[in-house]
Parts: structure tokens; C-alpha cells; sequence
């Protein structure tokens, strides 16, 4: 989050939710604006607004949905289970697809980040066989969020923990 008027730092910047139980400060990264706010269901529910000490029309938002993953998960994991933020994402996305010219914050997979002297391996183990998934050039691998893979709930094999847990972007069509 920045301001787009020029001499308006982000150090400027006063933010805060406006929830019927009062402000709910906005912390701001001094360096980039990043910022996190909470998700609560009495927010959702009562439309709780985002305010800044700045003009109308004069905020510049980007969009990052992350996921904060207390462990990382580990081998045999249910996919389910696994899977449980990207569905409970799926509630953060319909309600935001209520809002005239929010993004459609398409949901393709869990994005796993491993260090550069690791390379990981995800087996799923379905029905059909298993399905082998490994890092890239860039140490990432995605799982995919498939129904059809909800609806069995296969086991998954993470030998090796990644360093962080994403939501994975859609492929780009290039």
C-alpha cells in the first residue's frame, strides 16, 4: 500500500480497519507498504473498511494472498488436510468477488519453496498411480488444488519440509 501523491511516504501513512469494536491498527513495512490484516468472520460479515489519513482515490493497493503455515507439512499427509487453507481461501475469494473491480483471486495450487541445495519431491499417492511432482529451476513445486483430488483425498509424500508455503499463481498464458 502506497500513496499516489507525490511527497506522501509510506512512514505518512496512518491505517486502520474500521470495525464496530473499534480501530484495529494496520501496520505498515517502512520500506514497502507491505501489510497484513486479519482474517475474522465478524470483519467479513460487517463490511469492515480499510482507512488511511489520506484523500480518497489517492491509495494504491496490491493484491498478495500468502498463507502462514504454523508446521510445515510433512510426509503422509491427507491432501485434504493439506489442502485446507486453498478451501478455506475459496470463502475469502467468493466474498471478494462481491466487490465491483476486486481481482478474481484464482486459486491453483499450493506453492512449495525449498532452499537452493534441496531438490523436492511430492509423490501423490492416488488410486489411478501415484503422481510425481518435483522443484524447478527456481527450488518451487505445486500441488495442484483439483476436485477430483478433494473428493479422494489421497495420501501425499513430503520427504523433505519446504521453507515456505504459498497460494500458487495460475500459469501464465505466454
Amino acid at each position: 500500500m502506497n500513496s499516489t501523491l507525490p511527497g506522501v511516504e509510506i512512514r505518512d501513512l496512518s491505517v486502520y480497519i474500521d470495525s464496530k469494536d473499534g480501530q484495529i491498527p494496520v501496520a505498515l513495512n517502512p520500506t514497502n507498504g507491505r501489510f497484513t490484516v486479519p482474517m475474522r468472520d465478524s470483519l467479513v460479515a460487517e463490511h469492515a473498511m480499510i482507512v488511511a489519513n489520506q484523500p480518497k482515490n489517492t491509495m494504491k493497493f496490491e493484491w498478495y494472498v500468502g498463507l502462514r503455515v504454523a508446521t510445515p507439512p510433512t510426509n503422509n499427509a491427507h491432501y485434504c488436510e493439506l489442502m485446507q487453507p486453498l478451501k478455506d481461501l475459496e470463502v475469502i475469494r467468493a466474498e471478494m468477488r462481491k466487490i465491483p473491480g476486486s481481482p478474481d483471486l484464482g486459486i491453483f495450487g499450493l506453492k512449495l519453496i525449498y532452499p537452493a541445495d534441496k531438490e523436492g519431491r511430492v509423490v501423490i499417492h492416488c488410486k489411478s498411480g501415484d503422481r510425481l511432482f518435483k522443484t524447478d529451476p527456481s527450488h518451487t513445486l505445486v500441488i495442484p488444488y483439483e476436485q477430483a483430488l478433494l473428493t479422494e483425498d489421497p495420501l501425499v509424500s513430503i520427504p523433505i519440509p519446504p521453507l515456505r508455503v504459498d497460494v500458487a499463481d495460475p500459469p501464465s498464458k505466454n
